[in-house]
């Protein structure tokens, strides 16, 4: 469910990235989809999907507008919620 959001919105981030940052954006887009991929096999339950996208378009902006330590603070929480749950 989350990962086809998610690889949207890393596809739709790169195509509107200037071409010197677009290694920085895709690592950091990499990032959240293997952070999706986790959340996928967790099999979490609705609420906590729900939450978890709201956390992966803060982490997809913060990609797109190159904002390195806020995208991994939020790769922390999201990390964090998906192994906890909270």
């Amino acid at each position: 469910m989350l990962k086809p959001l998610v690889l949207l919105g890393a596809l739709a981030a790169s195509l509107a990235i200037p071409a010197h940052a677009a290694d920085t954006t895709e690592d950091c887009m990499k990032q959240a989809v293997q952070l999706a991929e986790a959340a996928e096999q967790k099999q979490l339950p609705n609420g906590a999907l729900e939450k978890l996208d709201g956390m992966f378009n803060e982490l997809q902006a913060s990609c797109k507008a190159l904002q390195v330590p806020k995208a991994q603070a939020q790769a922390a929480k999201i990390k964090a919620f998906i192994e906890t749950g909270k």
